[in-house]
């Protein structure tokens, strides 16, 4: 049980960088379109 939970924390951790990652790229993409500014 401790084993699965651990797989599925690690998972988890994974997956909240990949959409991190994404989000910061989608952002940045948009700025790109404003012209850079915030």
């Amino acid at each position: 049980m401790s084993d699965l939970s651990a797989d599925y924390a690690t998972l988890n951790k994974e997956s909240f960088e990949k959409l991190d990652h994404e989000l910061a790229e989608a952002s940045r993409s948009k700025d790109k379109g404003k012209g850079g500014g915030k």
